[in-house]
Parts: structure tokens; C-alpha cells; sequence
């Protein structure tokens, strides 16, 4: 799996099935924008499965905008090496076979 081509949801998906790693306090990243809620946009997003628009509306962000520090948060954490894949096993078998 390549991750540096991975969606937003490409990868909340593969964090919601456990294929990936994720850090258990989200980084900041100081040269992004919105330091201050960089952190919680990618938690509620890539673990805790909110939708943009709810992020938006909790924060009063536009949906693109999220989805912008999003996607700036997952480039900077996957080049910075907090998400990983996790190696394979009789668990991500069962993943690809379709089984969970």
C-alpha cells in the first residue's frame, strides 16, 4: 500500500480497519495552518469517523477547509512517519478476503 497516494478517506478507512497506525496524541504541525485545531480535525476525521461537514460545523469552517487541513495533516504525518502500515497477518487476510 502506498500511502503517500492515499485519500482522506482512502486513509480513514484503512485507520477505521486497523491496516495503518495512528499516533496516539496527533502531532501538530507549526508551519500548517490552524494549529490550534490541526489535532482534533484529524482525530474526528481519520478516527473518529465525522464527515467534514460536521467538523465544519462544529468549528464554523467551510467543508473545503477542513478538508484542506486534512489533507495537509495526513501529507505532513505520513512524510514525518506517524502513519505507517501495519505489517501483515492472519487479521489482514481476513480484511482482504472481505471477511470483516
Amino acid at each position: 500500500m502506498d500511502l503517500s497516494q492515499m485519500s482522506n478517506p482512502g486513509l480513514q478507512n484503512a485507520v477505521r480497519r486497523n491496516l495503518v497506525s495512528f499516533p496516539s496524541q496527533a502531532p501538530v504541525f507549526p508551519r500548517q495552518a490552524r494549529t490550534d485545531i490541526q489535532w482534533r480535525v484529524a482525530l474526528l476525521y481519520f478516527v473518529r469517523g465525522w464527515s467534514f461537514n460536521a467538523i465544519a460545523g462544529r468549528y464554523r469552517l467551510s467543508h473545503e477547509r477542513v478538508g484542506q487541513i486534512a489533507r495537509d495533516w495526513r501529507t505532513a504525518s505520513i512524510a514525518a512517519g506517524y502513519i505507517q502500515e501495519i505489517p501483515g497477518g492472519p487479521l489482514r487476510d481476513t480484511v482482504k478476503a472481505g471477511y470483516l
